[in-house]
Order: structure tokens, then C-alpha cells, then sequence
């Protein structure tokens, strides 16, 4: 980890003379504190697999949530908190650290999504416009980066509309959890980071619907939220995710994967899953591939033809 860049000039105290800091946070991946008792973190180097691997894990315990192309990010810290003897401030402990930043042209569904971590056990990653990662000091000598925790139930987010010469835009307030000292914030440069982190999509949450057509072909049709109105249920196709490996399919009665061969997209959004032939009547569950961006709730009950 990297806590000093020759820019600020500062010196003193035993520290050589350009103890600085990273560029500014253009990002902030969420993630749980803990998944199985262990502290979640990130090994450096980070690889773009390595990166995905996060973003698209289906255990919601280990996936990274993320917000990217953030504006007005701030980070600030209140006034110590003092007890006064004999007209003399005394040092209690450390005032309230806030971050607050600004999303632009939000969708009203992103509320939802941010909301939704307001009671969870969380910490956050920032991501900064020179493709360096912040995060907090594990060990002195160790290449492992962790979350900054965040207190639990203070996120709230307010939306604010467009105006004639305004974007419409959410704003995000959260406050650092209390126990995090400023000391313990570190951060791996860029040259320990070969993920493209800016434009890496975070997983989306699709909604999928399936039918067994022939002996050997499921189609699938998936969407994704929105917050307008489309054919009247709120939901846009999701195209271009043509991929096998994106999809599982699984034989209950053989308790065997299923390979799929090939992946057909046609009409937008909808998927033609080929595979080898299954016996008449077996119980079939289609998922989310463990790498695939997206993710949606299994479907089971599909029998095979």
C-alpha cells in the first residue's frame, strides 16, 4: 500500500518529504465488512478478473456494489469532541467523519438500490480518477486492502429534480463508523491495479422468464429495471449477453450440470439456450452464470421435453 506521493512537500517527524495523498475518488464500491466470520478485503495486485470476480459474485456477501462517475465528493471530519475543565479544552475523542457526494441524472430506481444498504453491516472502496483504489490499512506490511466501514443505518440519499438549467441528481450522505481512525487510510496506486475500475459495469439485477421450446433448446428472455414505464410492467430488455458461460442449467434428477453448447439472441433480450438432449420429464433450474454481469432469480420447474 501506498501512503506517500511526491507532491505535497510535507516533512517532519521522522517521515521523508512528500507524504501525500491519491487523486480524487470519481467511485465507491460497497461490500459486506465480513462474508463467514473473515474480513472481506482486496489482494494487490488487482487483475480485471479479479475485479469482475467481485462486481458479478452471486453471493451477495462477497460482491462489490458499485457506483461509478460520482460528483461533489467530500470527505470531512468535525471538530474533535472536548470536555472543558478549568477553561481548558480536553481531547474526548475524534469528531464525526461524513461523506457525502452527488450521483447526476440518477434514475429513481438507484434510491432503492442505495437505501437498501442503510442497515447492512457495510464498508466501501474508493475508486479515484487516476485508477488508484482507497480503502483502509489492514497490517503495516501487508498488500491487502480493506474496507472503510461505514455506521451502520446513517446512509440516506435525497433526490432533486431537473430544472431548466439543472441536472436531476441523488445525493448520497453517509458517516464513516467512529472506530476508523484517519491514520489507517491507505491506498494501491495504479500501477498495482490492471482493472479498468471506471468503466467496469456493477452487476445488474435482471428479471428472467424461461420455457422449455424443444428437447434441446430453452429460451430465455431477460430485462432489467427502469424507472419508466415500458409494455406496462417497468421493465427494458436486457440485449447483448449472448455468452454460454453466462448461463447455468441444471439436472435435478441426474444431479449433473448441464453444458450449454451455444446462445442465440433474437428478438432483443430474449435467448435461445441450446444443449444436449435431456430425458423426457427430468427437473430442470436455470441460473445466473457465476461470471456473468447480471443476476437473477433461479427458475426451477422447467421440465425437459
Amino acid at each position: 500500500m501506498v501512503s506517500c506521493s511526491c507532491t505535497s512537500g510535507v516533512g517532519g517527524f521522522g517521515l521523508i518529504d512528500c507524504f501525500g495523498k491519491p487523486s480524487r475518488i470519481v467511485g465507491l464500491g460497497f461490500q459486506n465488512l465480513k462474508s463467514g466470520g473473515s474480513d472481506n478485503y482486496l489482494l494487490s495486485p488487482v487483475s480485471q478478473a479479479n475485479w469482475e470476480g467481485s462486481l458479478w459474485n452471486k453471493n451477495g456477501s462477497l460482491r462489490i456494489s458499485l457506483l461509478n462517475n460520482i460528483k461533489e465528493y467530500t470527505s470531512e471530519r468535525a471538530d474533535a469532541i472536548t470536555e472543558t475543565i478549568d477553561e481548558i479544552a480536553l481531547y474526548l475523542k475524534d469528531g464525526q467523519k461524513m461523506i457525502s457526494f452527488t450521483v447526476l441524472g440518477a434514475p429513481y430506481k438507484l434510491k432503492e438500490y442505495v437505501d437498501g444498504l442503510r442497515c447492512s453491516t457495510i464498508g466501501f472502496y474508493g475508486i479515484s480518477e487516476s485508477g488508484q483504489l482507497l480503502g483502509r490499512r489492514i497490517s503495516t506490511d501487508s498488500s491487502s486492502l480493506g474496507l472503510i466501514p461505514i455506521q451502520k443505518g446513517t446512509i440516506t440519499t435525497k433526490m432533486v429534480d431537473a430544472t431548466n438549467t439543472t441536472f436531476s441528481k441523488m445525493m448520497v450522505t453517509f458517516m464513516v463508523d467512529e472506530r476508523f481512525d484517519d491514520s489507517e487510510f491507505v491506498y494501491m496506486p495504479s500501477d498495482e491495479v490492471t482493472a479498468d475500475l471506471q468503466y467496469t459495469n456493477a452487476m445488474i439485477q435482471a428479471d428472467a422468464e424461461a420455457t422449455v421450446d424443444y428437447p434441446t433448446t430453452i429460451t430465455v428472455t431477460l430485462s432489467w429495471a427502469a424507472s419508466g414505464i415500458v409494455s406496462g410492467n417497468g421493465l427494458e430488455p436486457l440485449e447483448n449477453f449472448d455468452t454460454a458461460s453466462f448461463f447455468l442449467l441444471y439436472n435435478n434428477d441426474t444431479s449433473s450440470a448441464v453444458t450449454i453448447s451455444s446462445v442465440a439472441e433474437s428478438p432483443a433480450g430474449t435467448y435461445e439456450l441450446s444443449f444436449a438432449a435431456q430425458t423426457t420429464g427430468d427437473d430442470l433450474t436455470l441460473n445466473a452464470g457465476v461470471l456473468a454481469p447480471f443476476n437473477f432469480t433461479e427458475i426451477t420447474g422447467l421440465t425437459a421435453l
